[in-house]
């Protein structure tokens, strides 16, 4: 056990730790998205949302085949309109809530990157997502032999004893994740319960015949359950007053359940199906429930949930995205997500530390202690580069996203080479205070434009981009701090 717990927490642990990083930002991606798109003004969601949305469409999405509305939340104040053509790909656009007026933010993936990044590493294809999958294998192996090989592991919840080397590193190392060990366990299983059907598919093949689409069917939900009901004669326009009646039926089915999504299929002919699905944040579950309307506001079907199967991995997959959480439990998700990522760069720190050469030349490092560097020093360097390039790069600049990701991917190879070349304890150093400087650069562009920056959000009670900015420099004074206090330790 010991052994599997060594071996399995290395080069998996280094894809790990960016990992859990970038997946616990995540669960701030809607504030993060706002702040990367400064340009969006705060809404709240206003009755007259779905009104604006659907005659926004009639004269932009006049030719879709589908037509998707977005309804504003607390967490994302902006109406959000999609329409897929006959040619395949969506377009979109965002709408202020309660006048429909267009409100276009700069080109950027905002959190979403991270999102993405935390499950698949924006490697083309599916090689990323095979890469995280034997990842999280292994994280498993490592939790289950760790907590075998801890005898003493409720003992170790209160041992630490700093400034004692390896000891240190080892305390440090069980505190952490004897603090979060449920959740350690719950989001280990559950991301990799998200990419069962990927790693695991002789089932799927077996029973479906290799029949994908057949399988995502009824794992959607299928049709859902009709409703034997008549239609009244006659075929309405599908206008904006009508297809707000039929959201408000939904709600009213739901008792008092909000509408998070609206699918209008054919939305301008006569057998346009409107389907209204529930806000996800109500909910445990991934799988959400639906009704589904006729253009005249006759209920025709509804789907609240699949059988036993369907809702074990609808919990399972929701419990992992965390987007039933408050704000209470989004931050204790946030905090134990942090304790995760401290836990894995504890234990590869511990794992050179305990097998660098006691006759090592000072200076002289070993490959994996270097890495180290790169990975547990580098990824913050990288994270603040992709939030300053957004704030630094001209807001009606073609292709910035792309260039927002290079940036991010640019700066962790500066921080890989950077390690490389110099000693481990010069880039430790040097690279904590490199990423403590960019988190506070990132929130002083804007306080030079009118109308924006933190002092102004303040003023407006914008909390939501305040506290990402606060949540910067907070973090950008920690990491200055920590490279002072050990510079003056290394001094000493």
């Amino acid at each position: 056990m010991a052994f599997l717990h060594s071996w399995a927490g290395l080069v998996p642990g280094w894809l790990l730790y960016a990992v859990f990083l970038t997946g616990t930002l995540t669960y701030y991606r809607q504030e993060i998205n706002l702040w990367m798109r400064p340009e969006l003004s705060q809404g709240a969601a206003d009755p007259q949302a779905v009104g604006h949305a659907i005659g926004r469409l009639r004269q932009e999405g006049a030719n879709a085949r589908l037509w998707r509305i977005d309804l504003p939340t607390s967490r994302n104040p902006i109406t959000e309109i999609m329409w897929k053509g006959g040619a395949g790909g969506f377009q979109s656009r965002q709408l202020a809530p309660r006048t429909g007026a267009s409100r276009q933010g700069r080109e950027t993936m905002g959190g979403d990157f991270l999102y993405y990044f935390h499950f698949d590493l924006n490697v083309p294809g599916r090689l990323g997502r095979w890469l995280i999958c034997f990842a999280a294998i292994a994280m498993m192996v490592a939790i289950i032999s760790g907590v075998i090989t801890h005898r003493r592991i409720f003992t170790d919840f209160f041992t630490f004893r700093p400034c004692k080397g390896q000891r240190s590193w080892l305390d440090a190392h069980n505190v952490m994740g004897v603090v979060a060990l449920p959740y350690h366990l719950m989001i280990t299983f559950t991301g990799l319960v998200t990419l069962a059907s990927m790693f695991m598919p002789w089932a799927i093949q077996r029973v479906y015949s290799g029949d994908l689409a057949a399988y995502a069917g009824d794992l959607a939900g299928g049709t859902g359950d009709s409703i034997a009901t008549a239609a009244p004669a006659g075929r309405p326009a599908l206008s904006g007053e009508r297809v707000q009646a039929i959201v408000r039926r939904a709600e009213r089915e739901w008792g008092g359940g909000q509408a998070g999504r609206i699918l209008i299929d054919d939305p301008l002919s006569e057998t346009a199906r409107v389907t209204v699905e529930r806000l996800d944040s109500e909910h445990i579950s991934y799988d959400r429930p639906w009704l589904r309307f006729g253009p005249d506001g006759h209920l025709m079907a509804r789907y609240d949930g699949g059988g036993s199967a369907m809702a074990l991995r609808g919990w399972l997959y929701g419990l992992h995205m965390g987007r039933f959480s408050d704000a209470w439990l989004r931050a204790l998700f946030f905090l134990s997500g942090l304790l995760g990522t401290a836990m894995i760069a504890t234990g590869l720190v511990l794992w050179t530390v305990k097998r660098r050469p006691r006759n090592a030349l000072p200076g002289r490092g070993m490959l994996a202690e270097r890495i180290n560097v790169a990975v547990i020093a580098g990824l913050p360097v990288a994270i603040a580069a992709l939030l300053l390039a957004n704030r630094l790069l001209p807001a009606a600049m073609s292709g910035r996203m792309g260039w927002e990701a290079s940036a991010f991917f640019l700066a962790w190879l500066a921080a890989l080479v950077h390690a490389l070349c110099t000693s481990p304890a010069h880039a430790w150093r040097w690279q904590a205070r490199c990423a403590g400087l960019i988190c506070l650069a990132a929130p002083v562009p804007l306080l030079f434009v009118p109308d924006s920056g933190l002092f102004t959000w303040i003023a407006t009670g914008d909390r939501v981009r305040a506290g990402v900015d606060v949540a910067l420099i907070f973090t950008g004074l920690a990491m200055l701090g920590v490279t002072m206090f050990r510079g003056k330790r290394a001094a000493a």
